[in-house]
């Protein structure tokens, strides 16, 4: 007893010195990183928002690096590329529908602004929705992080820099789970790390588990694909043409040449944090997810909410949907999924109703037909039609013998409009022809088209960017 005592006065000491340490300016802070929320890891994904937290970090529209001087912290990759963990939910794909059942080839849903049904047909049928389904993923994703939620990439080192000669000694570690990292995000790591006087480095460049690049699933290979486009003598042409569209700036002014090797492994937890990468917000993310229908971007975003199983647990608990009327087997819509026209329209509402929480609109996320760049630039481009339908198209080609899906709302003289169209079974082009025919028909009855006032947007990400020569 008295020996414990006695070693009372060192452990206050001891205590005091670390918390004097802990407040000294460059040492661990206290405050989260942006992209984080209080209480979690630096990069890791939220608990799911209330109604009563609102999410306060600012973002901006483009990526931007905040550095982080003579900083350490216990840092490690967050992202597990796992699906869901079992739940007591009962999680399996309706009946295969009979001869009979498969024949019928449409099903088609129309609400007015109360809710009131307008028009239906085999609304209770279960259709493959093909890409609709990621109408229910933006609504998770939504729901789970809110829309200015950004996803953070960490660089990171345990070596040391020469000013001198602007010489990173050592390896540089980057990670990070964002879903929209492409070519072009390397230039902006080449242009940040430049700019803070770093312009080789000796080592590595080592990826977290998890790590991926422009679509690139496989962390070994986006590791090489990092490195590449580190360096203005490799970099792909694609990364210049980004780089330019989306920040307006020339590439070849940012170069870092990495002289190792490029690999895959954890951040150590001494390492020094150099920056911080910021995603463009959530919102500015699935507008481009939504707009080309990414299939990528929308896997990867199911992946680190929990995957098929936790969506179609969140939609059936949270968003009401009768439990035998949906099956997700895959968030972009790759998969088997299956789902009625009436709860794809309870789906679209639930999207809608959320959107409007955040003064946001569908036209924030969806394509706007006939002026976003997209899938639906090309529909509804008739001067008096155009920007009066919102919506998210869904194509398979192949399977059950041709599927096309289309749900969103137009806008008409007698108010906005819902609608869910399902097609399986036949020429994908021409059943686009016939539900453009269809929406047409209906604005028509409802006094005409009435466009809305939107300004077609700058996306965050350039997609679908074309070059000279050719080069990944």
């Amino acid at each position: 007893m008295k020996t414990k005592l006695r070693q009372m006065p060192f452990v206050i000491l001891l205590l005091a010195a670390q918390c004097f340490f802990l407040m000294t300016p460059g040492s661990v802070s206290s405050a989260p990183l942006p992209g984080s929320l209080p209480g979690s890891l630096p990069g890791s994904l939220p608990a799911p928002l209330s109604r009563n937290f609102m999410e306060t970090s600012s973002s901006t529209l483009l990526p931007v690096f905040l550095p982080v001087f003579e900083s350490t912290f216990l840092f490690e990759s967050i992202f597990e590329p796992t699906f869901a963990p079992e739940y007591e939910l009962a999680y399996e794909p309706p009946p295969t529908p009979g001869a009979a059942e498969m024949a019928l080839r449409q099903a088609l849903l129309v609400e007015g602004p109360d809710g009131t049904i307008v028009e239906k047909q085999h609304a209770d049928l279960h259709f493959h929705p093909a890409s609709n389904i990621k109408l229910a993923t933006a609504l998770f994703a939504l729901r789970r992080l809110g829309p200015d939620y950004t996803f953070s990439t960490s660089l990171a080192t345990t070596g040391s820099i020469n000013y001198s000669t602007g010489t990173l000694s050592g390896d540089l570690y980057v990670s990070g789970n964002d879903p929209a990292f492409r070519f072009e995000h390397a230039v902006v790591i080449a242009q940040t790390l430049n700019r803070l006087g770093i312009k080789k480095i000796s080592g590595n460049i080592v990826v977290a588990p998890g790590f991926t690049i422009d679509a690139e699933g496989s962390s070994t290979v986006a590791a090489k694909l990092l490195k590449r486009n580190l360096n203005i003598q490799t970099r792909s042409c694609l990364a210049n043409e980004a780089f330019k569209i989306t920040r307006d700036l020339e590439a070849k002014a940012f170069n870092l040449p990495v002289m190792g090797g490029a690999v895959v492994g954890n951040t150590p937890a001494f390492a020094r944090v150099l920056a911080v990468q910021q995603s463009p917000p959530l919102r500015e993310i699935l507008k481009v997810l939504l707009c080309y229908s990414d299939n990528f971007m929308a896997d990867r975003l199911g992946a680190l909410l929990g995957g098929p199983r936790a969506m179609q647990k969140f939609l059936i608990q949270s968003i009401d949907l009768p439990p035998g009327s949906v099956y997700v087997d895959s968030n972009s819509g790759l998969g088997s999924d299956s789902i009625t026209a009436r709860s794809m329209m309870l789906v679209l509402r639930s999207l809608r109703d959320e959107l409007a929480y955040y003064s946001l609109n569908l036209s924030d996320l969806l394509p706007v037909a006939g002026v976003d760049n997209g899938t639906l630039k090309k529909r509804f481009v008739e001067p008096q039609r155009q920007a009066t339908v919102v919506a998210k198209t869904g194509t398979h080609i192949q399977t059950q013998g041709g599927i096309s899906a289309l749900a969103g709302e137009t806008r008409t003289n007698r108010g906005v409009f819902l609608f869910v169209i399902f097609n399986r079974h036949g020429n994908v082009p021409a059943f686009r022809a016939r539900q453009d025919l269809f929406i047409k028909g209906l604005q028509d009855r409802m006094g005409g088209p009435q466009p809305w006032p939107y300004q077609v947007q700058k996306l965050a990400v350039a997609m679908r960017v074309k070059c000279a020569r050719k080069g990944r």
